[in-house]
């Protein structure tokens, strides 16, 4: 199992540097220490959790380049941003070996998020990109509800 986590990892280092590269941009090592910890992540992660990972794992760095390289790992597909109806921003480390594709699912009332997959939705990409002619990169379908019987 640890074999694929190494094969994500690298693969996404590998687009990284390919992409500071064809911009021009420096290589530094605070994009290379956060890269591998928003890979370790299994689930969604907000800027504060990785900001405390980080400074436990003896790696200072600031909130601002925290964002910043985000919003970059964002722009090179590495990670998706997410609101799920407060103020925080969630993230999430998009696998380059392993694209799975889901949804979610967001209870109102405790704000848990519930992943799920689901063949029609992707029936339904399948038969816009036909219609439109075009390819769709991304889709975000979130879904907000709360439990029967409350509200």
């Amino acid at each position: 199992m640890r074999k694929k986590v190494d094969n994500a990892l690298d693969m996404a280092n590998d687009m990284l540097q390919k992409y500071l590269n064809e911009h021009g941009m420096r290589k530094t090592e605070e994009r290379v220490a956060i890269l591998r910890q928003v890979s370790s992540y299994a689930h969604h992660f907000d800027v504060e959790t990785l900001f405390i990972d980080l400074r436990d794992n003896k790696f200072r760095v600031s909130r601002a380049t925290l964002y910043n390289t985000l919003e970059l790992l964002k722009e090179i597909g590495l990670v998706t941003k997410y609101n799920f109806g407060d103020s925080v921003s969630d993230y999430e480390f998009v696998n380059p070996v392993k694209m799975q594709i889901h949804y979610h699912l967001i209870d109102s009332d405790t704000k848990r998020v519930v992943e799920f997959e689901d063949k029609r939705v992707d029936r339904i990409k399948k038969e816009l990109e036909i219609k439109y002619g075009m390819v769709i990169d991304t889709c975000q379908l979130v879904f907000y509800g709360h439990k029967k019987g409350k509200k």
